[in-house]
This record gives C-alpha cells, structure tokens and sequence, in this order.
C-alpha cells in the first residue's frame, strides 16, 4: 500500500482509476468510496446478456474444435465476434505475446469439479465445452464486442501436453502483459444486498477516526465480507501468481466490480482491529487471510527484494489445492528464487506425479537448514497412490494436506523453542537402489547435490541419457543418530471437542504413564512431565509459538482435579467440555490446551522417555536424531539389501526431554546413516 506524507486535517487520497469497460452502457451505477487512505471506485454493472448455451447430449452436439499449433512465444485469445441474445459466436486470435501487451483481459478463476456440459460455438462451426461457472463469467466479464480474453482452459489445448508445458512457463507474462486482471468469484442472487451493504460499509471503514469500537460495529455487519473470503477462488494454487504479476487486478461477484485496493484496504482494517472474521485458527476465511498476507510477500520477489526458496513459498501455500495434482509444484516455481536446485524443475505434464513430488522434495532438502518439509512426509501422514506406485515415506505427498501444527514448522517459526541437534549440520544425499534380482546396489548422488537424470540411468552403461530396466527405488540417506526405540503407545486423543469423561480419561491415562518413568531423565516430576508432554511445551498461535511456563502446570492442577470431580458425579461422562465446563475458573477455561489433536498419541521408549505422535506410530519404531533437524524422527525398518539396511520415515515426534541437544549427551549415540525409502 501506498503512502504520503499526512496531517490530521487532510488525510493524503490515493486515487485508484475507474476500470476501463468500454461503452459507459454497460455500467449501471460506480461510487467513490474512501477506505484506509485510498480513493476507490466500486462499479455495479449492468444485468448481462443471457448466453443461450447450448448443453451437449452427446449425440447432437456439433464438431469438436481442432487447435491448430502456436509458437513457443504466442498466445491464443477469445474473442466475440457476434455478440446478440439469440447467438452469441466466438473465435480464436493467435497473436506473439509482446504483440498481445495491453490488449486483452486475463481471468482468474475456477474452473470447478462439475463436468463441462456447456457448448461455446466458435466462428468456424466447431465448438468448445466448457462449465457453467465459466458460461456465467463469459457473460459478465465479457462487456465489449472489441476486447479479447483469455482463460487458461480454453486458451491452451488441454490435450496437446507439449502446448501445455510451453504455455504453463509462459503463465506470469501472460498475467503481466494483459491490461486487467479479472478475479470471478462467482455470483449470488442477493448481489443487490451485498452492493449496498459494500457501498455503506466502505465509507464507514474509510471515516477518518473509525477505529476501535466504529470498525468492530462495522464489521459486524460485514458477514458477507467472509463469505466472499471463503469461496473457492481463494483455495486455487495458480491465483497467487496471477494476482501477483497482474498489474490491474479486479474482483468480480456477479455484477459487482471491485478494485484489488478494496479487499486488501478492508481486510487490513479489520486485522488491526483484531477481528475474528479472518481467524486463521478457526479456518472461517483461513486460506483468503493467508493468501491476502501473504501476496506482498510475493510481490516483493517479484520486483527482487526477497529471496524464497521451494519449500518456504510451498510452506506459505499450503492449504492451497490444484485439479492436476503436478499443479501444486509447478503453479509456484515463478514464485520462486532461482537457484540450481529449482532451475532443472520445468512444468512438464509427460512427467508423472509421483516423479514431479520425488523431484521437487528432492531440491528442497539439498538445500534446507532444519528438515523442515519432512514434517510434512512420513506413512502417518495422508497420502495417495500415483502413476500405480505409492511415493517414497520421505516424500511429501503435495496434493493432500492435514491442518495440525507441525513440530518442525513451529520450531522454524521461533527457533529457540526446539533444537534436538544443536550444532550439528544436514547431510543430505539422495539416489537409487537397483534391484537387479541378482543382487542390489545403492547409487548416491554427492552429499548437498541431486541429479537431474531420470531415475535408474546412474547404473547403466548406455549412458546417461539412457535407463537402467530394473525396478529402482528412490532412497533418502542422512547423517544422524538412533537413541531409543518405542517400548509402549497410549490411547489415542480424544481431539479438540472431547466429552468431559473422555477427556479425564486421557489426562488420567498420561499421568499414569509417567508416573510409571519417575526418575525421569530430565529430574522433573510426573505431573510437569506429563503437561509440558501434552502440549509439546509449547503454547501461542501459529504465529507466536514459545515455551511453556510453570503458570500452565497449574492450570493443568485445577482442570485434572475439576474432572476428576466431575468424573465422581458420574453425570458429565457424555457432555462435551465445552458445556460443562465452569466459565468462572479462569485457568481452565480452555481443557483443550492439554487435549492434543484427535490424530496423536502418547508413547513411552526403552529408555525412559515420554512422547507423542501419530496415532500410527507402532511398538518397535525407532527414533532418530537427524542432523540438522530440531526435532526427533520416527522410522520403521523395512529391509535389508545387502549390508544397507533400509527404513520407512513415519513422523516428527515430541519426546519430553530430547528437544533441546539432551539426547545427544547419551552415551549410547553414535553416528550413523539413515537409509530412507
């Protein structure tokens, strides 16, 4: 945003331009409105024109269009070349992309899961098929007969893969080089109500002196500002760089236009007054407020002023989904520094799935400082089965998401809170094992560097450009040491809305559990042992994550003592805590604080230690100290080939009293490599 030198008479005015939509006829009303500091224009356009598409049957619909080829540097842009209520009739004009500069609008939109049942009629008798939403938005955003649009889905030739991978790398210039970037949202049949409700409350936001208790009023009408923050736009990974790259960006909500300046002026107001309505915690409008902090973000590497790497701008995008799940890599490598590890990494749709994730995880642990990104991998996490293979356990699977909060990306976020290796540096190499049938051999890539080559052509005497026939294995080997194995695992949690029962239950079940280990290995009691556990010692949001103090062992006293109370009564077994529980004892009102995810468990080790993990951990699964990472890491062993034994990365651990460099003053750690599959 913006910013003048101000006084408090005469706040400076930004003025933000009408949009540019031709003919004013299609412009019903447009009103300035102040908010922040800026001059905005909010436009309402006149109702559209009805697109009689016609639906396919699949026994009369009319030619399929047949693409013809463009050049590496060129882009196909839809035009209407008869524009009437009976028979709208569109076409295709192929221009070289430094020609198209200003001359056209690009969208940004969904396509959606809905199977494309609309026929859009081209010039030449063929026709297109296309989805609803993308019907709707033709008929609003198209305004003039005289402007050419582009959308992805119908400007590139879906089918022709080699079309797709040379159009995906041309993706930001394309955002660049159009005159507006439109955002369609969608469109709902109260727009009316929610222009009015837009025009009052902007000017409201924008009264010099709203603030406080004048922005909190406001805001509580302002539910459908959260509605629009949580339609499905904002959850589509391509829309971070068409945004960023666009150099005019409007939203658009049925006839409702609305400059970019608007969303990003209201939602810092309300952020400063500390509102709920974009609680990332809740994940009421989660993805749209994380989006909208993060794209300055990105702006900034845009114009060179930062530096991302693969796994931060991953990490910032993580909630974000994609139909091709090749997507989630490729949509954001223009968002990313160039350096050696990313540069070899090219949107290419002939690639399978699984070989684009054991690529891309492949860059970004060569060049990681704490193994962030494996916080995210392992066979507890959710996964899927690609091209008939399942991904390697170090891979990340990065089309599936869970919304716990990783160990790994707290400890990034504030790095005093977890250090288990402290002083110690990561070690990575990353290659193949060929299994030959006869025997089978581990073929490592230099520590710190990844090969580009396909897989298997390590081992082969035909080349480099040539692969190996035997099946291989992608293998992650790493320097660290085992220092315990898991000896026995609890019940699993009763999640974030136990009944009162339950949760007693598992307080109690811990608390037994750790008694059972006094002495401990850190000197602390049971009961410290057992709280500090159940909170991973940690307390804060996602974005101010610190270390627990003693105040929280003694909300810990009076919540275990009141259910334990309760559990007596024998009459709050089956009601949820949040009704049963007494408003007026401030330390606890909050049980859930000690109520870990539904998807963890505890676990004690060998040799003394209380933990908790994944619900899929298993009696038998070792934990390793990785070298680099600030928290410990749960494997399971796998298999042998030849001398190599080989083990299946399961999860990141809390394990009370080894996250800060005390297990690596055991003197049973020894350095050792750590096979991965």
């Amino acid at each position: 945003m913006q910013n003048g030198n101000s006084s408090s008479e005469c706040p400076p005015v930004i003025h933000h331009p009408e949009p540019e939509i031709g003919s004013a006829r299609y412009v019903e009303s447009s009103a300035a409105q102040i908010v922040g500091e800026r001059h905005i224009f909010t436009t309402l356009l006149h109702p559209p024109a009805n697109l009689p598409l016609q639906k396919t049957t699949g026994q009369t619909s009319p030619e399929r269009h047949q693409y013809s080829p463009i050049g590496l540097r060129s882009i196909r842009l839809l035009k209407c070349v008869q524009r009437s209520e009976l028979e709208p009739t569109y076409d295709f004009v192929t221009l070289p992309l430094q020609d198209a500069y200003d001359k056209f609008v690009a969208i940004s939109y969904v396509w959606g899961t809905a199977q494309p049942d609309r026929v859009l009629p081209l010039k030449d008798g063929s026709h297109i098929l296309i989805t609803e939403n993308v019907e709707k938005l033709l008929s609003y955003i198209f305004p003039v007969d005289e402007e050419y649009v582009w959308l992805d889905a119908i400007c590139i030739n879906q089918e022709d893969a080699k079309e797709k991978n040379s159009q995906v790398k041309l993706m930001k210039d394309v955002y660049s080089s159009a005159r507006r970037v439109s955002i369609w949202l969608g469109f709902s049949q109260k727009e009316m109500d929610v222009y009015v409700t837009l025009l009052k409350y902007g000017i409201e936001l924008g009264r010099e002196g709203s603030r406080g208790r004048d922005v909190k009023a406001v805001i509580d009408g302002m539910g459908w500002f959260g509605g629009l923050m949580d339609l499905p736009w904002w959850y589509r990974v391509w829309v971070v760089q068409e945004v960023c790259y666009g150099r005019n960006v409007w939203f658009h909500y049925g006839r409702i236009m609305m400059p970019w300046a608007f969303i990003d002026s209201a939602f810092r107001l309300v952020e400063k007054a500390n509102e709920s309505l974009f609680n990332t915690e809740s994940g009421t409008s989660r993805n749209g407020a994380l989006l909208l902090r993060a794209f300055e973000q990105f702006k900034m590497i845009i114009r060179g002023d930062g530096v991302f790497d693969l796994e931060v701008v991953y990490e910032t995008l993580y909630l974000s989904k994609s139909t091709d799940p090749r997507d989630r890599i490729f949509a954001i490598l223009s968002l990313v520094t160039p350096s050696p590890g990313v540069s070899c990494i090219v949107p290419d749709y002939e690639t399978s799935t699984r070989e684009v994730f054991v690529h891309a995880m492949t860059s970004m642990l060569v060049s990681t400082p704490d193994f962030c990104i494996l916080g995210r991998a392992g066979l507890a996490t959710p996964r899927q089965i690609y091209d008939g293979r399942s991904i390697p356990s170090w891979v990340v699977d990065f089309a599936n998401y869970f919304l716990g909060r990783c160990l790994t990306t707290t400890s990034r976020i504030n790095n005093s809170l977890y250090d288990a290796t402290p002083h110690k540096r990561p070690e990575v190499a990353v290659g193949v094992i060929c299994d030959t049938g006869s025997g089978s051999k581990l073929y490592n890539s230099a520590p710190g560097t990844h090969s580009c080559v396909p897989h298997g052509s390590h081992c082969t005497s035909q080349g480099e450009s040539a692969r190996c026939p035997f099946p291989h294995t992608d293998i992650l080997s790493l320097s660290g040491s085992h220092f315990d194995r898991i000896k026995g695992i609890g019940t699993r949690s009763p999640g974030l809305d136990p009944t009162v029962g339950a949760l007693f239950q598992f307080l109690e079940e811990g608390l037994r559990i750790a008694i059972t280990l006094v002495p401990y290995p850190t000197g602390e009691l049971a009961k410290e042992v057992c709280w500090r556990t159940l909170i991973t010692n940690c307390v804060g949001g996602a974005e101010d994550p610190r270390r627990a103090d003693a105040t929280f062992g003694t909300g810990f006293n009076v919540q275990y003592n009141a259910l334990r109370e309760a559990k007596k009564a024998g009459k709050r077994d089956e009601i949820s805590w949040k009704y049963a529980w007494p408003k007026q004892r401030k330390m606890c009102s909050e049980p859930q604080r000690y109520c870990p995810q539904v998807w963890k468990r505890m676990f004690w080790t060998e040799n003394g230690f209380f933990g908790l993990a994944h619900n899929d951990i298993q009696v038998g699964d070792s934990l390793w100290l990785i070298y680099g990472a600030r928290v410990p890491f749960i494997v399971r062993p796998s298999r042998n080939v030849g001398n190599i034994k080989l083990h299946q990365l399961v999860c990141e651990a809390y394990v009370h009293g080894a996250m800060n460099g005390e297990a690596m003053k055991m003197n049973a750690v020894e350095n050792a490599t750590l096979h991965l599959e």
